[in-house]
């Protein structure tokens, strides 16, 4: 089973049927899980303090959500530690949440839409079926992942036996500008 890992602004999409997706730890940020009938993915929305990138930054989840047309959401919302550890947060704002609630039930308007609140973020989709939550509530984190934060936004074919993906948006840890 493949496992992707990609970082904050990062999204996946897919048409294989089981597979995991981590991201680093969440302080403000949110990991969206989504499944459609022939796509599924995960999005690593930063925050509402996205600054000078928020515009690209949504246009890559609205871009990613549309390849995925889904029938099911998983939002996976930063849990407060009470040590926001300098990154500038503790915890995904209850204005994020709501947005994005919002925004979920926009883009699957008769589908299933859940939430979760973890430190640290995982999607598992098996057979078509997503679940988010903590990396700690899963199991087959031992397998290779396979590291995307470096890759460029685009469709990729790995010749070693992985299946297609596509990669949106990019990784605003290291690109900011």
């Amino acid at each position: 089973m493949p496992i992707y890992e990609i970082e904050m602004g990062q999204g996946i999409s897919t048409a294989c049927n089981t597979f995991q997706v981590c991201t680093t730890t969440l302080y403000t940020c949110t990991f969206i899980g989504a499944a459609g009938a022939e796509r599924s993915g995960a999005f690593h929305y930063p925050s509402s303090a996205l600054g000078k990138y928020a515009k690209r930054t949504i246009k890559a989840m609205n871009d990613w959500i549309g390849d995925i047309e889904p029938t099911q959401i998983c939002l996976v919302f930063a849990e407060g530690s009470g040590m926001n550890m300098g990154m500038g947060g503790d915890g995904t704002s209850l204005l994020d949440q709501a947005n994005l609630k919002s925004w979920a039930k926009q883009m699957c308007k008769n589908g299933l839409v859940r939430t979760d609140k973890a430190t640290s973020g995982i999607v598992s989709v098996n057979q078509g079926r997503v679940d988010a939550g903590s990396s700690a509530n899963f199991d087959g984190l031992g397998g290779r992942k396979i590291d995307l934060k470096r890759h460029q936004a685009g469709v990729h074919i790995f010749m070693n036996g992985q299946p297609e993906f596509s990669l949106w948006g990019r990784n605003e840890e290291m690109n900011p500008n």
